[in-house]
Formats: structure tokens, sequence, C-alpha cells
């Protein structure tokens, strides 16, 4: 069987990692592993869709797209930093007249969407990208759903810009960023000039951590008792302090621990997915 990593530039540590990663699961599921390194998505997903990748390691918006094509099944999400599923946060400048909706000392919303977001009404964001699932998507989607109507965004491209255009206020409104795996107000990039971002960028209400992370997909195809199989292969894998250094180098991405995932994980994301009228042939790689 084959299994597929991501690196752009084909790095050659991945290849290294990636090799490490298939040697160490063959060895725990007695199955013959060879690993492929892929320089793109879409090269990944056709050989997932020919039956000659077996099993990939794909981002939320991506696997959705090889889940509805029928060649990709979840069975495992990456702890990455200490969260399966990570979400997004509106902020505001603290001197925009706009109302936080979120406790600090609690870490909790004191009023659901709705409430808390209808003063968004007819107000001008700032989103990361359209392709950014926490920046544009989660956040553009939520008011959707909540009907609430606002003014055209301003892309800029990065979370910290995101950070950075509320800090020095008048040129949006409100804006979006990632949260729950971290917090760009607290960036290097932003601190190093910007010590008062907590201060200064507020949080108005925070989503539930409904974006899953990096996944490792299977084709549907694989034997039930052998998909079961590989999965705790891998539970066991990342055990190991050799294999959790293989798998992060691999996917050049921080691996920590693994849980059993299933569709309806994505089934929020999925939601919000529809709301947009996005198409997913247009997200791979995200």
């Amino acid at each position: 069987m084959v299994i597929s990593f991501i690196s752009e530039k084909l790095d050659p540590t991945v290849k290294l990692n990636a090799d490490k990663v298939a040697e160490q699961l063959s060895q725990l599921t007695g199955y013959k592993i060879e690993s492929e390194v892929s320089p793109t998505y879409n090269w990944t997903l056709k050989g997932m869709a020919d039956g000659a990748v077996h099993m990939a390691w794909l981002p939320p918006l991506t696997y959705l797209y090889g889940s509805q094509q029928g060649f990709a099944r979840v069975v495992l999400l990456t702890d990455h930093f200490g969260v399966y599923k990570y979400g997004t946060q509106f902020l505001a400048n603290a001197n925009s007249g706009l109302k936080s909706f979120f406790d600090l000392t609690r870490n909790q919303n004191t009023a659901n969407a709705l409430n808390a977001l209808s003063q968004l009404r007819g107000k001008q964001p700032c989103w990361v990208d359209p392709s950014s699932s926490s920046g544009y998507l989660l956040a553009a989607g939520l008011l959707k759903l909540n009907n609430i109507p606002i003014k055209d965004g301003i892309f800029l491209l990065s979370h910290t810009s995101v950070v950075r255009a509320l800090y020095i206020n008048g040129i949006c409104d409100f804006g979006a960023t990632y949260a729950l795996a971290g917090d760009p107000r607290t960036a290097a990039a932003v601190q190093q000039d910007l010590p008062d971002a907590l201060d200064k960028v507020i949080i108005l209400w925070v989503s539930d951590p409904v974006i899953p992370n990096l996944c490792l997909a299977l084709l549907p195809s694989l034997p039930d008792a052998m998909q079961k199989k590989i999965a705790q292969g891998m539970l066991d894998l990342v055990k190991t302090q050799a294999g959790k250094a293989a798998l992060t180098g691999a996917n050049n991405y921080d691996i920590q621990d693994f849980e059993i995932a299933t569709d309806a994980d994505y089934d929020p994301l999925l939601k919000m997915v529809g709301a947009m009228g996005i198409s997913l042939d247009s997200m791979l790689g995200r």
C-alpha cells in the first residue's frame, strides 16, 4: 500500500521521514507500506481516485472534496499544538464602539452567535483570504446563516495583517482570525512592535471548534478490518518519540497525537461551505 505526503519542493527531509513512517507502520501492522511524496494535493487526489494511493494526509476542505468524490474516508485527526479542531474569532478595535460578548476570565462567550454578531450588520470586515477556513469561510458563513448582512470585505492575506489593520483602526470595522489553536494577537510578528495588541484589539465572540486539523484519510474500498488495523498502527506509532518525530517531519506539521474521526466531525464545516456556495475543487490544499 502507498501512503502519500505533500511537499511542494519535494524536500528530501520530508521523504526521509515519510520513509520512516512507512517502515514503522509496516512493522506495526504487518502490511507492506511504501511512502510517496507528492508536489501537490491534485497529484495525491488523482492517485487516490485511481486507486494507486491508499492513504493520505489531507487538510479539511481538501478532505471534504475527496470524501464527496468517493475516494477518501477519514480515520484519524491530528492533535496540532494541543487541539484537534479550531475555530474563528471576531475581533475589533477597542474604541470601535462594538461590544465584546466574550468573557476572558472564563474563556467563554456570554451570548449566542445571533445576539453577539447582530451588531456587525452593515459593517465592513477585514478577512484573511477567500480560501481561509478560519479567516473567512467560517466567519462569513456564520454571519450568512444568521442573516446578518455586511459590506464587502477587504482581504489582507494573513491573520496578523487583520490584527494590524484593526489596531490601526479606520481600515475596517471588524475582522476574523483563527482561534482556539492560538491567537494571532500574541504572535511574535505582532508583539514585537504592537505589545499592547491584546488591549487595543478585543475579542467580540468566538466560534466553537469546528475546523478539523490535518487528517489521515484512507480509500473507502479498503476492508474495514484493514482500516482499523492501520488506524491502530498510527495510534501506536504516535505514542513513541521516534514515531512522533517522523510523523511531524514527514508532514512538516506539528503532530502530538491522534484521535479516531468520522465524517460527522466535518458536518459543521460542510454546513458553512454550503452556506457560502463554495466549490470545493477550488479549495484543494486548504
